[in-house]
């Protein structure tokens, strides 16, 4: 069943819009000043887009070099937000190429750039065609991207955590309804989800997700996507619990992995709870990543699907790696 006749819960960040993209990590930050380095210092900026139901955009990604000149070539993985895919009828740009393609709205993709190397202070910028979702609802959502040298061991990174860039937004309000009224939530099933997760380096961890009908009617074939941060895997950390499964398996940390679980139907007042295992790969930045959680139910109707969104407080957080970061992180 596709999106379309789907109502769902996105976990990730809270608060009013006004507030919405600090409290998410969705702001960008200024461009430091730095002095050479014997290192290569890679820094990742994302430029804006809007985000509307149904169009089309670009999003720019802008990678600096603030150290030595590099002998290797650079690599950027761009995650998309959920709800938001690659737009498949534009060209990507010279160097870029899918490295996980799905076109399942619910899912991320992946698109991996290979660039030229970089002297000090150079830098260089891609524009990624994407596509909104034309049914998605008025809700944040963001993705993942990192910079990194192609080569480590011809070009040391001096700090990852800068590296790291989180390209999202809000979607826009949808299309008031033809007789001029705002579409109105109805009495149903209203699913909402909740979390708590840590990952540290050294040992398995488990992220809990915890789903909850919260209506007055059953929410029928409920799915729970979780898509781990940056520098997260599950598929090294332990066996999935029953009805799980993995959609994406990649150990290499510039790549989330993706799980998918079949829950069912969810009766009014009922929960579920799912233990996800999850390890931090190590030598990855230094404080809170985010992941992100979706959940679907079957046969909401499209005003359902705009008006039945709750967004649930939580981050999934990153590893915490010894050291002391030469730039504050973002």
């Amino acid at each position: 069943m596709g999106l379309g006749s789907r109502g769902f819960v996105l976990f990730g960040c809270m608060v009013s819009t006004a507030a919405l993209l600090a409290a998410c990590g969705i702001s960008q930050a200024v461009e430091p000043s730095r002095a050479p380095v014997d290192d290569v210092d890679l820094y990742l900026m994302r430029g804006g887009a809007e985000l509307v139901p149904g169009g089309s955009v670009e999003r720019a990604m802008t990678v600096i070099n603030h150290g030595r000149d590099m002998v290797g070539n650079v690599e950027l993985f761009y995650t998309t937000p959920i709800l938001i895919n690659i737009d498949g009828t534009k060209k990507l740009p010279d160097g870029c190429a899918m490295y996980y393609q799905n076109k399942d709205y619910r899912v991320p993709e992946v698109v991996k750039c290979t660039l030229p190397p970089l002297k000090h202070n150079a830098r260089v910028e891609v524009s990624l065609p994407l596509k909104i979702y034309q049914n998605a609802p008025p809700v944040p959502t963001y993705g993942a991207a990192i910079a990194r040298p192609a080569d480590a061991g011809k070009d040391r990174e001096r700090n990852i955590t800068d590296n790291i860039a989180v390209p999202g937004g809000v979607i826009s309000l949808p299309a008031i309804a033809a007789n001029g009224q705002a579409r109105q939530s109805r009495a149903g099933s209203r699913l909402t989800l909740h979390t708590s997760t840590a990952a540290v380096p050294d040992k398995p961890t488990e992220a809990v997700y915890r789903i909850y009908n919260m209506g007055d009617q059953p929410a029928p074939k409920v799915r729970l996507q979780v898509v781990t941060s940056l520098y997260v895997n599950t598929s090294t950390a332990g066996p999935l619990p029953a009805g799980c499964g993995m959609v994406l398996k990649d150990p290499d940390p510039a790549v989330p992995e993706i799980v998918d679980c079949e829950i069912g139907d969810l009766a009014p007042g009922k929960s579920r709870e799912f233990r996800i295992p999850v390890k931090a790969v190590p030598g990855g930045p230094i404080g809170q990543l985010q992941g992100v959680a979706l959940v679907t139910r079957g046969g909401a109707s499209r005003d359902a699907l705009q008006s039945e969104v709750t967004i649930a407080q939580g981050m999934v957080h990153g590893p915490l790696i010894s050291g002391v970061p030469t730039s504050p992180p973002r």
